[in-house]
C-alpha cells in the first residue's frame, strides 16, 4: 500500500468525524409560542438536513405548520402556516415567511403575530425565536 493510500485510509474517518461535528454545531434550535384563549403552547424544533415540516396543534381549533427552508440562495427561511378547522378539515388562513439567516440567538424573529379567523371570530397569537 502506498503512503498516500495509508494517509487517506487513516485521515478519512477523522475528516468525516470533524465535518459531522461542525455541521451539528451550526444547527439552531427554534421555538414558537402560540396563544389562544389565554393558553400558551410552546414548541421547539431544530433544522434538519432534509426538508421536514413540523405540524403543531396550537389548540383544538388552530393548527400551525412551521418549517425551516434553505433555498438555493443559501438564506435560511422560517415559514409559518396557520390553519383553522372548517367543515371538518384544515383550511389555510395565514402564511408568513421570515429570513432567519442572520438572526442572533435568543432573538424574537417574527414579532408577535395575530391570526384571525372571521367565521368564528377566533384569534390566535404567535411568535418564534432562535435559541
Amino acid at each position: 500500500m502506498t503512503s498516500f493510500k495509508v494517509f487517506i485510509a487513516l485521515f478519512s474517518p477523522l475528516l468525516l468525524i470533524s465535518c459531522t461535528h461542525l455541521s451539528s454545531q451550526d444547527k439552531s434550535i427554534y421555538a414558537c409560542h402560540f396563544r389562544y384563549g389565554g393558553d400558551w403552547k410552546h414548541f421547539e424544533f431544530s433544522e434538519t438536513p432534509y426538508y421536514e415540516a413540523k405540524i403543531f396543534d396550537a389548540n383544538y381549533f388552530f393548527r400551525a405548520k412551521v418549517e425551516i427552508v434553505t433555498p438555493p440562495t443559501g438564506e435560511k427561511l422560517l415559514k409559518v402556516y396557520s390553519y383553522a378547522e372548517a367543515h371538518g378539515r384544515d383550511q389555510l388562513i395565514h402564511q408568513a415567511v421570515y429570513n432567519v439567516s442572520k438572526a442572533p440567538l435568543n432573538e424574537n424573529i417574527t414579532g408577535e403575530q395575530t391570526v384571525y379567523e372571521p367565521a368564528t371570530e377566533a384569534e390566535m397569537k404567535y411568535w418564534c425565536e432562535v435559541r
